[in-house]
């Protein structure tokens, strides 16, 4: 570095002082700089008087030298040895970073001429507000053929779709103080506006300064909007949200919010001047926590609004009297306070009348009524300080005749016992309703009841009633109702009519019976019917035999055998899904039963050791039940086995040995279904 430095000064000195015999030439003339993109500067001079001041000597190359504070200062950054080559680039200095002062020097074997210099245009820009820049930079100079030039200014906008456009132009100066000039725009959502300066002269060449680049965006959030009031509209029982308009010149619309903390967005209405809104999704029996805030239209948002809150009211007639009370919620952060509640009252719900007003720290309050009406609407009011300021609530329905009622009531099922003269009944009430008791009603044609029972209130909503009933509920089908009276005892409110299920059996050729039944009708759907059969003795449980979705079903027993002469149907109606209670329930028909004929056929031998045939044992079937009893005799009299039981016969042993093969006797008894004793007596051989 020092060596170059020396070179560069040895120049500069024979440039300035010339030795004896030397000759002086014309000064180089340096046109313009153009800073790259890269930073790298190329630089533009005149070759033409270089290459007539002295054509007798010999042109070894222009040095291209660069100086920071002054020509004493400077450092040779190349050379060029082509005499009509006018321009070189710069790469080892970076002009993005600050002005580069250069020095340009052509040189002869036995002279050099004066040397030219430029200066690069230096721009800065700084934001000064969100819609200005200030650029300033440093001139070039003074540079031969720039006396009528202008600054020129440029812009693009990497976003905005704007390039190299010129905004602005400013006289050259030939003062050494930075020049600037303050860009005045409209504040973009988000952008990068990239400036430079250019400086053209008379032949043509152009100086350009580096690019600069600064990022503008409208970090600016717009006013907030205040909430006006929160109000119910009477005719359409919706909520409506009135607002103040934000005083941003750029909202864009406002963003609606529901909750207390945190808030969340649900709607937005688009529009500066849209400051009202009307919530189909709301309901009126609902209390909502509103608020509001503006949006730009660089969806920069405002502070959200106070919270504001429609009303709901409730309404309670004391028991038994004709005396209510109503209930609301207080109306919060009301536009410079809360005068008071209003209230009013209808009973058509078309013409409301005043009845009070209240302070605005009451939100309860009793009126009188009259019970005579059947239904009565009632509204409160919130008022404002500011006339026009003001809210109503949802109106409140109150059914004076319904409004004590227990909500539901039902008989869940309805079963016939299997004494045929006993109904078991099961109910699901709204239990909630503290009522004396409940009414039980019974009909034997459906059409005409009478009361059989009044079941005392326990507290519970599912309990169970058994009817004991005047006739066989074979012969006849019971329909009921259990009916619940409001807490004043001045009305009943009465469940679904229920029947019971009466079956009917006929016999069909001996060896089938048809069965057939009434459908059940105290459920939304029956799913199926199970049929069971009894044809063996009472303390057996029945058999299932099928299943019906219909009414109908034929049950073919040419095959049982029982100790009993009759065979005994009942059918079992199962619930589709579950009911209100939460259970699939099941009602039982009543009990129909078929008298067959008594079956006798015993055996006249048998072998206890054989792989067939070996018990002896009767086949008799249809007798009265604990009629049956069967005894064996030897040859000799004695008793050898003894059973009432029909399906139980004689394995062949006595006291645990097998007997002899020879000839016994068997002596049975029954009383057959003609309700006749009779007495079969006989005999029979085993074989080994």
């Amino acid at each position: 570095m020092k060596l170059t430095k020396w070179v560069t000064f040895c120049l500069l000195v024979l440039a300035t002082f010339p030795i004896k015999g030397q000759q002086m030439h014309d000064t180089l003339h340096i046109r313009c700089a153009y800073v790259n993109d890269d930073g790298s500067t190329t630089l533009t001079y005149e070759t033409s008087n270089v290459e007539t001041s002295n054509a007798a000597s010999t042109f070894i190359n222009y040095t291209i030298a660069y100086s920071i504070s002054g020509q004493s200062d400077s450092t040779i950054v190349g050379t060029n040895p082509i005499i009509t080559s006018g321009t070189f680039t710069d790469i080892s200095q970076n002009a993005n970073n600050g002005s580069v002062n250069y020095i340009i020097t052509p040189v002869f074997a036995d002279s050099v001429m004066v040397s030219g210099n430029i200066k690069t245009m230096y721009l800065e820009a700084t934001a000064i507000s969100p819609s200005s820049i200030l650029l300033q930079w440093s001139p070039t100079g003074i540079i031969q053929g720039n006396e009528n030039s202008q600054y020129k200014i440029y812009r693009s906008r990497l976003v905005g779709g704007e390039t190299d456009m010129l905004i602005a132009s400013i006289p050259f100066s030939t003062s050494n103080e930075p020049l600037s000039h303050t860009d005045n725009f409209s504040v973009p959502c988000l952008d990068t506006f990239v400036y430079y300066v250019e400086l053209d002269n008379d032949y043509p060449c152009i100086s350009r300064s580096n690019k600069v680049s600064v990022r503008v965006s409208d970090e600016e959030d717009p006013d907030k909007p205040d909430i006006n009031f929160v109000t119910t509209d009477l005719s359409t029982q919706k909520i409506n949200i009135s607002w103040s308009p934000s005083s941003a010149a750029d909202t864009y619309g406002y963003v609606l919010l529901t909750g207390n903390v945190p808030r969340f967005p649900f709607d937005t209405v688009y529009g500066a001047n849209n400051t009202s809104y009307v919530c189909d999704t709301c309901s009126s029996q609902t209390i909502y926590y509103l608020s509001v805030l503006s949006i730009d239209t660089c969806f920069n948002s405002s502070p959200v609004s106070d919270r504001h809150n429609n009303m709901v009211l409730h309404s309670e007639r004391v028991q038994c009297s004709n005396e209510v009370i109503l209930k609301w919620n207080a109306y919060n952060n009301m536009m410079n306070g809360l005068s008071g509640y209003e209230v009013y009252s209808s009973t058509d719900n078309i013409s409301f009348n005043y009845i009070k007003t209240l302070s605005p720290s009451d939100t309860v309050t009793s009126v009188n009524i009259n019970i005579s009406y059947p239904t009565y609407y009632f509204y409160v009011k919130a008022k404002g300080n500011i006339n026009g300021y003001e809210s109503t609530s949802n109106i409140n329905i109150l059914n004076i005749a319904s409004a004590d009622m227990a909500d539901y009531i039902y008989i869940r099922s309805v079963s016939v016992e299997q004494d045929n003269n006993h109904i078991s009944l099961s109910f699901f009430v709204d239990s909630t309703l503290v009522v004396p008791h409940y009414k039980l009603q019974r009909s034997d044609d459906g059409l005409s009841f009478n009361d059989v029972a009044t079941i005392t209130y326990s507290g519970k909503g599912s309990f169970s009633y058994i009817d004991n009933l005047p006739r066989s509920a074979a012969d006849v089908i019971y329909t009921y109702k259990l009916l619940a009276p409001d807490v004043c005892l001045t009305a009943y409110k009465e469940s679904d009519a229920v029947s019971s299920i009466r079956l009917k059996a006929s016999e069909q050729g001996g060896e089938a019976n048809d069965l057939q039944w009434n459908g059940y009708n105290g459920w939304n759907a029956v799913n199926n019917y199970d049929i069971y059969r009894s044809a063996a003795s009472s303390s057996q449980p029945p058999y299932f035999i099928g299943t019906s979705t219909s009414t109908l079903f034929t049950d073919n027993n040419a095959n049982v055998v029982s100790d009993s002469y009759n065979i005994t149907y009942n059918v079992l109606a199962k619930e589709l899904g579950v009911g209100a209670d939460g259970i699939q329930q099941t009602a039982s028909s009543s009990y129909a039963s078929i008298r067959k004929q008594t079956l006798c056929w015993i055996p006249n031998a048998f072998t206890p050791t054989g792989n067939q045939n070996n018990i002896f044992n009767p086949a008799i079937s249809f007798v009265k039940e604990g009629s049956y009893r069967m005894r064996i005799y030897n040859r000799y009299g004695q008793v050898l086995f003894s059973t009432t039981d029909l399906s139980q016969g004689w394995d062949g042993t006595y006291e645990g040995h097998l007997v002899k093969s020879d000839t016994y006797i068997y002596y049975i008894e029954f009383v057959n279904s003609e309700g006749e004793k009779e007495y079969r007596k006989g005999t029979f051989a085993v074989i080994d």
